[in-house]
């Protein structure tokens, strides 16, 4: 995920425990509370998440794993996230 959002320019952080990662999209390395999490795009990750949703992934500022996804359904997800970065890529860039 994070290799996709470097891809398409997009400043995601990523962080959390094995099967269950938060996302922001934010400048920042890492965020521990929710005073630091405040300078994050909030509306992007909204986007992102609906961008997902609309793709069939739910995911919202989170994404979450367990033993039962094949690394088909990996795959597929990865596939779909990239195709909503790419999306959320060009609105941003239409909106400037």
């Amino acid at each position: 995920m994070e290799q996709i959002a470097r891809e398409h320019k997009q400043p995601l952080l990523l962080q959390g425990f094995p099967g269950v990662w938060t996302f922001l999209f934010t400048s920042k390395r890492k965020v521990v509370n929710h005073a630091e999490a405040r300078g994050s795009d909030y509306a992007r990750s909204k986007r992102f998440s609906q961008l997902l949703a609309q793709r069939g992934v739910i995911a919202v500022r989170r994404f979450y794993t367990s033993a039962a996804h094949t690394e088909k359904d990996v795959g597929d997800a990865l596939d779909r996230a990239n195709e909503a970065m790419r999306q959320l890529r060009e609105e941003s860039v239409r909106s400037q």
